[in-house]
């Protein structure tokens, strides 16, 4: 069973995705924020990660930042579900290597699923 972590502030969000996903056979953990979210990557194997950018404390940026200078950690995909679609912090994401970026307001569940389906395929 592929073990998916999401990292979303938002309440109603984190739960919708967790049981859509866990309706789906995956093991879901859940962090409020990126710091709460590195602490799960460092005690459990983590085979993908859904992130928000803006969060509380600290950031889906900061996140990804301290995930890919992580040796062991680089590989773990990674998809950005945010509602930033432009600027700056939009840029670092890019420059990080994420390739997998979708608008929480233009983006289902049922399409969120099917792409952590197709990442996991990629990446197992």
């Amino acid at each position: 069973m592929s073990k998916v972590l999401v990292i979303e502030d938002e309440p109603d969000l984190s739960q919708a995705v967790r049981i859509k996903l866990e309706k789906e056979g995956y093991d879901i953990a859940t962090a409020e924020n990126g710091k709460d979210g590195w602490d799960v990557v460092e005690k459990t194997d983590v085979d993908c990660i859904i992130l928000d950018i803006v969060m509380p404390q600290t950031d889906g940026v900061w996140f990804l930042k301290t995930l890919r200078a992580h040796p062991a950690k680089t590989k773990i995909p990674v998809i950005v579900f945010t509602n930033l679609s432009e600027g700056e912090k939009v840029s670092s994401i890019v420059a990080l290597g994420e390739y997998r970026l979708l608008v929480k307001a233009q983006t289902s569940l049922e399409t969120l699923v099917n792409t952590v389906k197709e990442v996991l395929r990629l990446y197992q």
